[in-house]
């Protein structure tokens, strides 16, 4: 599996590629490997760190506050997506979306995007506002969130096991229902 770059490179007029067809859906216990995988890339970590952290987050995705889902093409997991309920001082306490993942391979096809909305309708079925934070420097998934109604809440955050890689935390909120059922309907969830 290729490498996974820190952050999309940023395109906002850029050209997309090509579509393929994927869907997404649950994660099931054969795909810890291939989350793994992913992460590994993503951290520049050891692959055998990743597959307990894999486990550890497919375990609890599996629970009423929390939500992780995979992207597959064809039976190739190409990315995923976790949300769950967070508690953080200093931060509202809420329904966070909490990590998205696609292969580099895999970027600028929708996926990012059918994965957003699909966590996004699993948080409407549990609250009226979603939350994310990332790194000021991430103009890509800033721009993804931004479709969904995402807003700025405040910049120089910090959340405890995260580093903000050469830039400052920035919290993001949107009220799902603000949103029109249209914005929600990507993906096969």
């Amino acid at each position: 599996m290729p490498a996974v770059s820190e952050f999309a490179d940023y395109l906002p007029d850029g050209e997309k590629n090509s579509p393929i067809a994927f869907s997404v859906r649950e994660i099931q216990d054969a795909d810890v490997e291939a989350i793994a995988r992913l992460h590994a890339a993503r951290e520049r970590g050891a692959f055998p760190e990743s597959v307990e952290w894999a486990k550890g987050v497919a375990a609890s995705g599996r629970t009423d506050t929390a939500c992780l889902l995979v992207a597959d093409v064809g039976r190739e997991v190409v990315g995923y997506a976790y949300a769950g309920w967070a508690a953080v001082d200093g931060l509202p306490q809420g329904f966070y979306l909490l990590g998205l993942v696609v292969g580099d391979h895999f970027r600028r096809r929708g996926i990012g995007h059918a994965l957003t909305a699909a966590r996004l309708r699993w948080i409407r079925e549990r609250a009226d506002v979603a939350y994310y934070f990332a790194n000021d420097r991430n103009t890509a998934t800033i721009d993804l969130h931004a479709a969904f109604g995402f807003r700025e809440l405040r910049r120089g955050i910090s959340v405890p096991g995260v580093t903000f890689s050469g830039g400052s935390g920035v919290l993001f909120a949107t009220t799902l229902g603000e949103l029109d059922e249209g914005d929600l309907q990507s993906g096969n969830l």
